[in-house]
Formats: structure tokens, C-alpha cells, sequence
């Protein structure tokens, strides 16, 4: 590393995606807020929706203009690195199994191929550390490109992710996030699993709040027992998140997902039996291939009975190398028709679930000026000391967020 490097840095995607940009800022050199001040661009990727793809080349065709050398690392580099070439013939190639050399890209130019390594480093902006615990999954969706860059699941030793949690908490960051491509995966490549790495988190001492990353309904429904009883300590937000993607058991099976509509809805109602306000997250996929209008009132029948507090919605694209690739399309119109109808359901689903704290007094911890989660993991607007928990009465309440004073 050559700490008298000036990075300019532009990070796009996932949580995972930014603990990488982390640590490839870290390894170039330092990070400057401009690229008039750098003496080197970085873009880290993202290629998860068709729409994003189309984002980031746009943004390294751009980058690629200013003059300077650009390092273009991450998935969209795994994914279709011969386009970036053709975009941006002089870009610096950096693939994701090579963070751990990411500078020796200056000289030879590409570092493409699949390597394992194990990306923990630079833990973020105070008072939230992101700590990844796992890469790739266990599952070979369909209509998923992200297998191609991240391939099969990797764990990370769980000795190496409690010392990483402890330094965290030795250094004051009072929020942690573990992720992954898929959290509830994690272990099953070597004999371990999520819940008994979350209930040892829970037995480290010191003040923080965990959220634990998205994970398959079905793996998170095997050790659901387990992931309660850690979630039950003060030191976990109240919270999963499991995609669904259809309410149709037809089209998940089509998708090749390794859940059933079932295992999601069984998951949400254990786990709302213990935290009746707990927060649910889910994603759905509107208008995927031979998606009927019937398919689809299931899938917003399935928001109805499980109640999530966020969805976020996707408009099926097709995506380089899938399977869904050279699957019929349906109209754009009717992926745009379904997408506002289930956009316009889970507004309202959240909305009301959010009025319910109208005139109650919560426990807020602010993680960024003017904004804090509580305790479920629901966002709030108001006023209080970042890093530290206050009690606030809610006074607002939208679809997204809530209100304090």
C-alpha cells in the first residue's frame, strides 16, 4: 500500500459491496472527497439489476473521461468485464477475488479469476461497522447473475468473525451489521451456523446493536429456534430480512429458489410470535416469465397475511448468463403495472404498522445525524447524540420512516 496514493472513491450496491470498497480504499491509499483531488479513481460495482448494470457503465464511461487512471473493481468486472474494456479501454480491471492485491492492478493491469480470500478490514464510517461474514450462496436462482461473481458459499472462521466483532466494539462503534449474500447460509460449508455465531456475539461484553443482513427464508427457518434466542438479547435489533421474490409457489419453483412460499409465511408468523412488532423485510420480483395475473394477487395476498414493514420491489430484467435469460418476456407495461400495485400495498402495509407507535415513547439509537433506528430496526427522523440510545415520543409516522421529539 502507498499511503501517499489519493483516492477518489464512488461505491455502489450492497452493504457486502461496501465493506469491500472499504478495504480497496484502504489498500490504494487515502481517500480525498473530489476527483479534481485524486490521483486515482475507484468505482466498486454492482450488477444485481438490470438498471443498476446500465448505471454503472454510464459512471465508468464518465469516470474513464476525467483523465485519470480508474481502478473499476467488483461484481459488474466478474460479470462483463470485455464491455468495461470496450467502454473504457484504459480502466484497470480488478475482479472480487483479488481485493487482497488490489494494487498490484497498476502494473499489470487486470486481476481477473476466481480466488478466495477473506475481506475483512477497514470497518466504516463511526458509529457503524460492517463486518461481512460469508460470500456466495448455497442456491443457483434462475434469474440471479450475482452467482457467476460470488460463486459458491465461503464462510469466514467464526473465531476470526468474534475477534473482528471485539475489535469493533474495542474501537467504540456501537452499531454492527453482518452480511452476506446470504447470512443464514453462513457455516453450512463447514459445520457451523448463523444462530451459533449470533448467540456467540451475544455473550461478548460492551455496548453495541447488531442487524443481521439478509438471508433465505428457508435456511433462516431451520434455525429459527436459535436466531430468536439471540435476537432476544438487548444487543440485536428485532429484525430479518428474507426475500420472498413471489407469493406464487409455481413461480418460486420456476426461480429456482430454495424456499416455498410456506417456509416464508411460517417464518414471519414465528417470528412475529415473539416479536409481535418485530420488523420484516422481504424483496419481491414482479412480471418474472409465465408470471400470471393470478401468480401475482398471490403475491400481494402473501404481503397481506405477512404484514412486512419494507418491501423492496424489482421489475424483472434479464440478466447476462442466467438461466431466465432466454426465458419469454412479459410486456414492460405489465412489469410496470405490477411493480406500482405492489409498491402501492406495501406502502400501505408499512404505513400502518408505523401509526401504531403514533403517541408512544420509544428507544431510538441514532446512527447518523437527524436519523436513528429502534429497537425493531424501524427508522426515525428527530434529534440525538449519534452512537447513543434516547427515548423519544413518535409524533409522525409515513410509510418509511417515523417522527420523534
Amino acid at each position: 500500500m502507498n499511503i501517499n496514493v489519493k483516492v477518489y472513491s464512488e461505491w455502489y450496491g450492497c452493504p457486502f459491496s461496501k465493506a469491500e470498497s472499504l478495504i480497496a480504499e484502504e489498500k490504494l491509499g487515502i481517500v480525498v472527497k473530489s476527483p479534481e483531488k485524486a490521483d486515482v479513481l475507484l468505482i466498486t460495482t454492482c450488477t444485481v439489476k438490470t438498471e443498476t448494470e446500465k448505471n454503472m457503465f454510464k459512471r465508468i464511461q464518465a469516470l474513464s473521461k476525467i483523465g485519470k487512471p480508474l481502478v473499476v473493481y467488483g461484481c459488474l468486472v466478474d460479470i462483463d468485464a470485455a464491455r468495461i474494456r470496450k467502454l473504457a479501454p484504459e480502466a484497470l480491471l480488478v475482479g472480487t477475488g483479488h481485493l487482497d492485491n488490489i494494487f498490484d492492478v497498476f502494473w499489470k493491469k487486470e486481476l481477473l479469476g476466481a480466488r478466495r480470500t477473506i475481506k475483512l478490514g477497514k470497518l466504516g464510517a463511526w458509529p457503524t461497522a460492517i463486518i461481512p461474514i460469508a460470500e456466495g450462496c448455497l442456491g443457483n436462482c434462475s434469474f440471479c447473475v450475482t452467482k457467476r461473481a460470488r460463486g459458491h458459499l465461503f464462510s469466514y472462521p467464526q473465531e476470526l468473525l468474534l475477534g473482528a466483532v471485539k475489535q469493533a466494539v474495542a474501537l467504540g462503534y456501537r452499531e454492527l451489521w453482518l452480511t452476506a449474500q446470504d447470512t443464514a447460509a453462513y457455516g453450512k460449508d463447514y459445520g457451523t451456523s448463523l444462530s451459533e455465531l449470533i448467540g456467540e456475539i451475544a455473550k461478548i461484553r460492551g455496548k453495541f446493536v447488531v442487524r443481521v443482513g439478509m438471508g433465505s427464508p428457508s435456511l433462516q427457518l431451520k434455525q429459527l429456534d436459535g436466531i430468536i434466542d439471540a435476537l432476544q438479547s438487548r444487543k440485536f435489533f428485532k429484525f430479518i430480512h428474507a426475500p420472498v421474490q413471489s407469493g406464487s409457489e409455481s413461480v418460486v419453483r420456476k426461480m429456482k429458489r430454495n424456499h416455498s412460499v410456506r417456509d416464508y409465511l411460517r417464518l414471519c408468523t414465528k417470528f412475529r410470535d415473539t416479536f409481535p412488532r418485530g420488523t420484516v423485510w422481504t424483496d419481491i420480483i414482479t412480471g418474472y416469465p409465465g408470471e400470471s395475473k393470478k401468480d401475482f394477487e398471490k403475491t400481494l395476498d402473501v404481503l397481506r397475511k405477512s404484514e412486512p414493514d419494507k418491501v423492496n420491489v424489482s421489475r424483472f430484467g434479464k440478466r447476462p448468463g442466467t438461466e431466465a435469460e432466454n426465458l419469454k418476456d412479459l410486456p414492460e407495461w405489465i412489469k410496470k403495472e405490477r411493480s406500482r400495485d405492489a409498491v402501492s400495498l406495501a406502502n400501505k402495509i408499512a404505513l400502518q404498522r408505523n401509526i401504531f407507535y403514533l403517541g408512544r415513547k420509544v428507544n431510538i439509537f441514532f446512527n447518523e445525524t437527524g436519523s436513528g433506528r429502534t429497537e425493531n430496526y424501524k427508522q426515525v427522523v428527530g434529534s440525538g447524540q449519534i452512537g447513543e440510545w434516547s427515548a423519544l415520543k413518535i409524533t409522525g409516522a409515513t410509510a418509511g420512516y417515523m417522527i420523534a421529539k
